[in-house]
């Protein structure tokens, strides 16, 4: 596959909520793929719900937020979801930006970013 380089233009917001473990998995590949290759440099990264819940449960995919994190990429978490499941704490150790999203995903589509669902 032929990478481009980075259009300033491209601006992607991936919303990651499936608890179905194979749906977050793609969708975190995804965001690593947008974080790491620079073709999307504008990328904003979600976790609602069942799908923090389940990275909270499993390695591997904690393990591809965090990698997500070291690349320079905000990973937002719906605080009022994780304070639900009571998780809120342990995403914010893992590195994730836990707050009330709702605002700040409806600023960014406003910016005329690309909604992108897992």
């Amino acid at each position: 596959m032929e990478t481009k380089a980075a259009n300033p233009e491209a601006r992607v917001m991936i919303v990651i909520s499936s608890g179905e473990r194979e749906k977050a998995w793609t969708g975190l590949l995804y965001a690593n793929w947008a974080a790491g290759s620079g073709y999307m440099d504008a990328a904003k990264i979600f976790l609602w719900g069942p799908a923090a819940e389940l990275v909270t449960r499993d390695r591997e995919l904690q393990a591809m937020v965090k990698e997500i994190i070291n690349l320079g990429k905000t990973i937002y978490v719906c605080k009022a979801c994780s304070d639900k499941y009571g998780i809120s704490k342990e995403l914010e150790k893992m590195g994730c930006r836990v707050e009330y999203v709702g605002p700040v995903s409806t600023e960014f589509i406003r910016q005329g970013y690309t909604v992108f669902n897992w």
